[in-house]
């Protein structure tokens, strides 16, 4: 499939947007088509290297999880994928995007409140569409909480697949917040969702943090917080597919446009 992304290229420097992110192994410098396109690459399985390890078999209510670091990147990355009986692609994008922030309570622990600051094109058309969000969350003490400046942007994979990256940017006009620190989204941070075997959805939510501040990414990060950042992922994959099997029940999550 070839996808254009001059139209982000542009968006971006509208709004004095840049990357803000390590980039793994084989990825040009400062090229956010090249990044989308590495990381849509990677969610095929075609990315040369990355070796998973697994931490659990999908008994944490129904999620499994599994971690690795990317060649070229300085802090691990963690994954968390399951499976949603007869949710529609569709109900799953509308979680992602367009209804993230009012359902964010029920899935992270750590949240605060985030905010969308600007908006290219309508959900309506996954193909040329992107958002800058500010995200706050909690840091336990004695860590100041965080800031995360990002673009949530989709890449559509094919009629049954859609990916949806979530890159770190820098701006001027968004400084971080008073009383915040920023972290950061690195590369690569998605949710890949999938429809299989006609009515199965299979979700990858995978995400490579570094946390900012004075915590080192490999004395720190690395060490210190991966088991506990494993641990959470597992609840949090749970409680999404808890979720996404709820609002299904109940007449299904409110699709934005």
């Amino acid at each position: 499939m070839t996808r254009s992304w001059g139209w982000l290229e542009t968006f971006m420097v509208n709004h004095e947007l840049s990357l803000d992110v390590p980039l793994p192994d084989g990825v040009e410098a400062g090229s956010v088509s090249a990044l989308q396109e590495w990381t849509a690459s990677l969610a095929r399985n075609r990315v040369a290297g990355v070796k998973f390890r697994n931490h659990g078999d999908g008994g944490h209510g129904g999620a499994h999880v599994r971690s690795c670091r990317m060649p070229g990147l300085p802090v691990f990355s963690v994954e968390w994928g399951t499976t949603v009986e007869g949710c529609p692609l569709e109900r799953f994008l509308a979680f992602s995007m367009t209804n993230m922030s009012e359902l964010a309570p029920m899935w992270d622990d750590t949240y605060i409140d985030s905010a969308d600051l600007a908006t290219h094109g309508s959900s309506c058309d996954l193909t040329r569409y992107a958002k800058l969000v500010r995200w706050h969350f909690r840091m336990p003490a004695p860590f100041r909480n965080r800031e995360m400046l990002y673009l949530v942007v989709p890449i559509v994979l094919s009629e049954s697949a859609t990916l949806v990256n979530y890159l770190s940017v820098r701006s001027p006009r968004h400084p971080v917040e008073k009383g915040y620190v920023r972290a950061y989204n690195a590369a690569p941070s998605f949710d890949l969702a999938e429809v299989k075997d006609g009515d199965q959805l299979v979700v990858r939510h995978l995400m490579t943090t570094r946390i900012g501040g004075w915590v080192s990414d490999r004395l720190v990060w690395n060490t210190v917080f991966r088991g506990p950042v494993i641990k959470n992922n597992a609840h949090e994959g749970a409680k999404v597919r808890a979720l996404l099997e709820q609002e299904l029940s109940q007449g299904g999550i409110a699709q934005g446009g």
